[in-house]
């Protein structure tokens, strides 16, 4: 499929998202993701470049470094919109590819259940915090099932997902990138109750006419109370199944290689235009 191969610093970046562009072994082009960027001005490479993937709130640090030491690199990929309009050097992409649904799992499933959240123990960004804030107002109301360590432990998110026409999606910043978590609900053709707005990278990407936002919890609640319904969801079908379609190959390389990487390589005369 690619004409090149691209050497990947960091490989710990999650299940199912490499794909058939990125190896271990030398090339031209070596991909440095997120605190493997502080290691580019020790390595031999031709060309370097640098892939931010925790958002900013998460990750500050090594944002600043790498915005600091631009020079060290050739290109730098980011989901920041802020960061990427700086310089030609720097362009953004819309969302990351990591899936946490086994791909056997992934399908359309027919629904059961209304609403559900699978939220983390973690309380370090906003994100994370609103989560915890949103069960706490929401739970004597009985609209949403809540999954995670902190609450309902499963031994894989599909539990959370499948029987659900409706999934709570809080990221860890709010109008950062859309991540596993909303990639995750349209794999089991779940519409997302998404908390973000009209300048959420989620718009980027996938077709949000099948997407619920909200930005506070009265938003959320009046969302679950009376929009949430079989009618609407099954207004929804055709919608649900284009997010489905996108979301359930995703893989690093599709996502990288088309929002800059295959276009540095044109520029750099290493594949044909």
């Amino acid at each position: 499929m690619y004409d090149i191969k691209v050497r990947l610093a960091e490989r710990s970046l999650g299940p199912s998202v490499y794909g058939d562009l990125f190896t271990d072994q030398p090339s031209d082009i070596t991909v440095y993701a997120d605190v493997a960027c502080w290691s580019a001005p020790h390595h031999h490479s031709k060309y370097k470049i640098a892939l931010l993937i925790e958002p900013i709130t998460v990750a500050g640090g090594t944002y600043k470094w790498v915005y600091q030491n631009h020079s060290y690199f050739d290109l730098i990929m980011t989901h920041n919109k802020d960061m990427a309009a700086n310089a030609d050097k720097f362009v953004y992409y819309p969302i990351w590819p990591k899936i946490w649904i086994p791909k056997e799992d992934r399908k359309m499933y027919d629904k059961s259940k209304m609403a559900s959240a699978i939220f983390s123990a973690a309380a370090v960004t906003q994100g994370h915090r609103f989560r915890h804030e949103i069960v706490k107002e929401l739970k004597d109301l009985n609209v949403m099932d809540v999954y995670g360590r902190e609450y309902n432990p499963v031994e894989t998110k599909t539990e959370g997902l499948a029987d659900y026409r409706y999934h709570v999606v809080v990221e860890n910043e709010e109008n950062g990138y859309a991540s596993e978590k909303v990639n995750d609900a349209f794999c089991c053709g779940s519409i997302p109750i998404y908390w973000g707005n009209e300048g959420s990278n989620i718009h980027d990407y996938y077709n949000t006419e099948g997407v619920l936002f909200f930005q506070t919890i009265d938003e959320l609640k009046d969302i679950l109370t009376n929009v949430v319904s079989e009618e609407h969801y099954n207004s929804k079908l055709s919608v649900v199944e284009e997010n489905y379609n996108l979301a359930k190959d995703l893989t690093l390389d599709h996502i990288y290689w088309n929002y800059g990487i295959k276009q540095f390589a044109e520029q750099k005369g290493l594949i044909d235009k």
